[in-house]
């Protein structure tokens, strides 16, 4: 028994001791969910506007231009209950928050929970969502080649982490690198934003009333915006799934003193020049969109109904 133990190590361990390094490694290197999480854990107390949601608030609501203490707690492809999930995380902590800023998308609303990217949340984040192990591994839910590149990118090169897209603030920075206004690439977006059927569109509102009514309890204000969209995208878009949306919104301001919504999507302020992509602000459309916020949020103009 002692040799065949023996023997198993003398086979197992060079292949388990590397893999435990790269994850360890891994887990190191500087990243969006690992430095909001910081932020959080540091600095919840100090918060006053607190900005959740998807992709579409990550790059269109920049707190530099918001004169309250904000913080962009958005996330790429992250849903209602993963926005909910990490604010409950945190709210305890955040005791001077006024406002809360938080989407409601063409899609966002018809979609269940987000299924990728489960592993950020379980290891970043430390929410424990364990549905399968994969769940709570690098090395398993990353590429090996990039893996193994941004380590030795990071700790022998020494060169900063590629990870870390945001500012110091929250808000993603490269939203002027890169720019796809292709027509046809917006009507494959289109496409896969449209819902099959609207079945989970009564229990995210029901999800997002449960979590109004407590801020209305807590006195803390919400508003809920869409964020503006390229006409290009807008051509494409189902005008059913389109009007539930914003009727939903309007709803939630008209059921709660606490919340108003604003519908940016086919707002005239916003040029061609200002997106990114089909349904994403760059740089200048988000500082449009977050100076517009910081007046509603300065002037109290948020109490009540929709806009």
């Amino acid at each position: 028994m002692k040799k065949f133990i023996l023997k198993f190590s003398i086979v197992v361990l060079p292949i388990i001791i590397p893999l435990f390094l790269l994850e360890l490694g891994a887990r190191n290197i500087p990243n969006d969910y690992s430095f909001k999480n910081s932020y959080m854990t540091l600095n919840s107390q100090d918060i006053e506007t607190l900005v959740l949601g998807n992709s579409h608030t990550y790059l269109g609501v920049n707190p530099e231009f918001i004169t309250s203490k904000c913080f962009n707690l958005a996330q790429v492809g992250e849903s209602l209950d993963y926005n909910i999930r990490i604010f409950t995380k945190f709210k305890e902590d955040l005791k001077n928050v006024k406002t809360i800023i938080i989407p409601i998308s063409y899609a966002n609303l018809f979609k269940k929970t987000m299924i990728l990217g489960k592993y950020n949340y379980n290891i970043y984040y430390n929410l424990d969502i364990n549905d399968f192990p994969v769940d709570n591994l690098e090395i398993l839910n990353r590429n090996w080649i990039n893996l193994i590149n941004d380590f030795y990118t990071y700790y022998f090169l020494k060169k900063e982490s590629p990870y870390i897209k945001t500012n110091d603030v929250g808000w993603y920075t490269e939203t002027s690198t890169k720019y796809d206004l292709n027509l046809s690439r917006m009507k494959e977006v289109a496409r896969q934003d449209t819902a099959i059927d609207y079945r989970w569109l009564n229990s995210n509102l029901e999800m997002l009333s449960s979590f109004i009514s407590e801020q209305h309890s807590k006195g803390v204000k919400v508003i809920i915006i869409s964020t503006p969209l390229h006409e290009g995208y807008r051509k494409f878009m189902n005008k059913k799934q389109l009007n539930k949306a914003i009727t939903s919104g309007t709803k939630l301001a008209l059921k709660f003193d606490n919340v108003n919504y604003y519908n940016f999507m086919n707002h005239d302020l916003f040029l061609n020049s200002d997106f990114k992509d089909a349904d994403h602000l760059n740089s200048n459309g988000a500082k449009k969109l977050s100076l517009m916020l910081n007046t509603i949020i300065n002037n109290n103009n948020h109490l009540k109904g929709g806009k």
